[in-house]
C-alpha cells in the first residue's frame, strides 16, 4: 500500500476493540464507506474513499454508495487528482465542497528534540485522561457537558483497551494543561498516525505544538515506524507540518450532499 492509500486507510485502520456493533463498513478493492447506525451526524457516515477501476466507473461508484446509505444522509471524502472524475460527477449533481484537507508524510530517520517537563503521555483513569476532555472541549469549542463527558469515557475506554496501538498526550505550559496529541500506529506498523492536536487559543505561538509533534515523531521512531503522516486540514494544520518538513502528497476534499 502507498503512502497515499495509508493516508486514507486513517479513518478505518482503527483496533478491533474500538468497532461498535453500530458500525457498519462497505469494503472492496476499489471502495471503503462507514455507515454508524446510531449517530446522526453527516460526518459520521461517509465514503472514505472511491476509485474508478476497470469494471467500475464514477456512475457506478455513486450508485453503489447510494444503495448501501439507502435513506441515510453522508459525506464524500474524494482523493485527487487519483479521483477527479469522481469529483466531478458529485459536483455536477449538486454536492458541494465542505473543508479541504492534504496529505502529509515525514519519513521518521531520527529523534526530535522537545521539552520533556512540558510533555505527559495520558494513562487511564490519571488526572491527564480527565483534563484530556476538557482541553479537547476548550480547542474545539464544545459547550454540552454530556458531550465532553461522552468524550471522557471514550478516551479512557481506549487507553484501557488491550489492543490499542496508539496514545493521547497532553502539553503543559507554567503547569497549566494548554494543548493535546493523539497518535496511533498503522495494522502494518510501518506508519504513525497523526490524528488530532489541538492547543488553547491564549497559549498558541509558544511552541507547544511542536512539542507535542517532535514527542509523537520521537514515539513513531521508537517503535520503528518509517513514516508519519497526517490527514492535515489545509491552512490549519496542513502548513503547520509543511513548516517542520512534512511534504504533501495529495489532496483530500469532503463533500455533502445537497439533498
Amino acid at each position: 500500500m502507498d503512502i497515499l492509500s495509508r493516508i486514507e486507510s486513517m479513518q478505518t485502520d482503527h483496533e478491533a476493540s474500538q468497532l461498535s456493533d453500530d458500525i457498519e463498513i462497505h469494503q472492496n478493492s476499489h471502495t471503503c464507506m462507514i455507515m454508524n447506525k446510531s449517530a446522526r451526524s453527516i460526518y459520521s457516515t461517509r465514503v472514505v474513499y472511491a476509485h474508478e477501476d476497470d469494471n467500475n466507473n464514477s456512475d457506478m461508484i455513486f450508485q453503489e454508495a447510494k444503495d448501501f446509505f439507502k435513506y441515510k444522509k453522508y459525506s464524500w471524502y474524494v482523493t485527487l487528482p487519483r479521483d477527479e472524475s469522481i469529483y466531478k460527477l458529485l459536483l455536477s449533481k449538486g454536492w458541494q465542497v465542505h473543508d479541504t484537507y492534504e496529505g502529509r508524510y515525514l519519513p521518521l530517520t531520527e529523534n526530535k528534540s522537545y521539552d520533556h517537563t512540558q510533555i505527559v503521555e495520558v494513562e487511564p483513569g490519571s488526572i491527564e485522561a480527565d483534563l484530556l476532555g476538557n482541553i479537547v472541549a476548550e480547542v474545539w469549542g464544545v459547550k454540552d457537558e454530556t458531550r465532553v463527558q461522552d468524550a471522557k469515557n471514550k478516551y479512557n475506554e481506549y487507553l484501557k483497551a488491550p489492543d490499542r496501538r496508539g496514545g493521547y498526550v497532553l502539553a503543559y505550559y507554567d503547569g497549566i494543561a494548554a494543548g493535546y496529541g493523539t497518535y496511533r500506529l498503522s495494522d502494518c506498523g510501518k506508519y504513525l498516525y497523526l490524528s488530532g492536536t489541538g492547543v488553547i487559543e491564549s497559549y498558541r505561538k509558544k511552541g507547544i505544538y511542536k512539542n507535542l509533534l517532535n514527542y509523537r515523531l520521537n514515539k513513531g521512531f521508537e517503535m520503528n515506524a518509517s513514516y508519519a503522516v497526517a490527514q492535515a486540514r489545509k491552512g490549519h494544520s496542513s502548513p503547520i507540518l509543511e513548516k517542520y518538513g512534512f511534504e504533501k502528497i495529495g489532496e483530500f476534499k469532503h463533500l455533502l450532499s445537497g439533498r
